[in-house]
Formats: C-alpha cells, structure tokens, sequence
C-alpha cells in the first residue's frame, strides 16, 4: 500500500510538471499573439485612422456651424417676436387707458350735479368748522375778559 502511493505521488509529480510546463507555454504563447494582434492592428488602422480623424474633425465642425446658425435664428426670431410684442402691449395699454379717461369722463357726466353739490357740501363743512373755532376764540376770550375785569375789581 505505501509502494503504491509512493509510485501514485511520483506520478502525479510528473504530470503536474508537464501540465505546468505546457500552462506557462501556453499563456506565453496568448501574450505573443495578443502583441501581433495589437500590432497588426495599428499597421491596419493606421491608414484608417487619418481618414476617420478628418471626419470626425469636419463633422465637429459642421456640427459647431450648425450650432451657431440655430442660435442666430433664434435670436433673430426672438427679436422679431420682442418687437411685435412691444408693439402689441403698447397697443392694448393704450386702449386701456383711454378706456379709464373715457369711463370718468362719462362718469363725470351721469353725476355732475351730485359732485358739485358733494364739493359745495364739503366747502361748506370746512367754513362751518372754521367759524366754530372763531366763536371758540371770541367765547374763550369773553370768559377771560370778565376773569381778568374780576380780579381787577
């Protein structure tokens, strides 16, 4: 039993060697190919790659020129549209305010008598109280004469 595991272990040592051996061979070799795989791919691509660079560049370049004509249009249309607004708003204050003007003045008209008799009835309430403060003054004077005559006595 021990001579057999012995030999079994020799065994095995031999094949792991080999199965080692022919691992790191194998992997070498996958780094080798990969490296001509990259190379040969530059040598291919590397014409390829100034036609797709100046492609790439005109595209950039049409799509900034498109970017810009956008924005100019809608700047342009933007001012149109600022213009025709001004212009529309002015319009319309303007029909407002004339609207106000012509309702008071109407207004004025249907209650003409009414505000004159308002504006008579308003001065008169400011002459009323200012004649009660001069009978106030002339009452308030009247006292302090007869006072001032008592105390002369």
């Amino acid at each position: 039993v021990v001579l057999g595991k012995v030999v079994g272990r020799w065994r095995k040592g031999q094949l792991f060697g080999a199965f080692s051996k022919w691992a790191g061979d194998l992997a070498q070799e996958q780094r080798r190919a990969a490296i001509l795989q990259k190379v040969a791919g530059r040598w291919r691509h590397g014409q390829l790659s100034g036609g797709f660079f100046g492609w790439k560049q005109g595209r950039d370049t049409l799509a900034r020129q498109r970017n810009v004509c956008t924005r100019l249009l809608k700047r342009w249309k933007n001012s149109m549209v600022a213009s025709v607004w001004a212009q529309w708003s002015g319009a319309v204050n303007k029909i407002m305010r004339l609207r106000r003007v012509t309702a008071k003045v109407l207004n004025r008209w249907e209650h003409g008598g009414m505000s004159t008799a308002w504006a008579r009835w308003v001065e008169s309430a400011g002459e009323s109280r200012r004649l009660r403060r001069v009978a106030e003054k002339v009452v308030a004077m009247w006292e302090h004469g007869n006072v001032a005559g008592a105390w002369a006595r």
